[in-house]
């Protein structure tokens, strides 16, 4: 598991992903340790919309892919459609890629979606979240922000609604997941995507790797 954050204004929008990952069975650290990268966000320009993710990420691209052929046009249709390929690629993934390499249970996942309603006149986010072992998505609306894995907070900080606020809770998540008795892959990059209601634009903000 990685690092997936996310703050939703009317006008604008902000995701921040990591970029370190690992093989569906990656179990050991030498496989953590390669540091292979890859994009945790991915767009659907045709429809301003960027998806992104935390944890399985073969299945994330499985999903995006779908959901691209499906042919929406905006957030609101990809939303309704959303649960029920959902459903589908998660019986295909275990199936075609987890079972074959003797992963028993689906190895977990969030899935986040954003962009701009026309029903609600407004920048909407919502996130598809699968824990690992489970066999269902649940979804929740993301108002106005969220971070996962929530960094040990007591009290929530400020609404991460700058580069700036994005990778000092992105600094202490990775802080977090790699004090963790399992090694997990975070780490890498911090890539940030602005949304507003006709552009979208992702860049590079952070080696969080480097401490400055």
């Amino acid at each position: 598991m990685s690092l997936l954050n996310c703050f939703i204004a009317e006008d604008r929008a902000l995701v921040a992903v990591d970029t370190c990952m690992a093989p569906i069975v990656s179990g050991n650290a030498a496989d953590l340790a390669r540091r292979a990268h890859g994009s945790k966000i991915l767009t659907l320009p045709h429809a301003n919309v960027v998806l992104a993710a935390r944890g399985e990420m073969n299945f994330f691209n499985w999903l995006a892919s779908d959901l691209n052929r499906a042919m929406l046009d905006g957030y609101d249709a990809m939303a309704e459609r959303m649960q029920s390929l959902l459903e589908k690629n998660l019986e295909a993934f275990m199936e075609v890629v987890a079972i074959p390499h003797g992963v028993a249970s689906f190895p977990g996942a969030e899935i986040l979606m954003v962009g701009w309603s026309r029903a609600t006149n407004r920048m909407q986010a919502a996130v598809w979240k699968c824990d690992p072992g489970e066999k269902a998505f649940r979804v929740a609306r993301v108002v106005p922000w969220m971070a996962s894995p929530n960094p040990g907070y007591a009290e929530l900080p400020s609404p991460p609604s700058s580069a700036e606020r994005m990778t000092a809770i992105a600094r202490d998540q990775v802080d977090l997941l790699r004090s963790l008795p399992v090694a997990v892959a975070v780490g890498g990059r911090l890539l940030l995507a602005e949304l507003t209601r006709d552009s979208i634009s992702i860049q590079s903000i952070a080696d969080l790797e480097v401490h400055p």
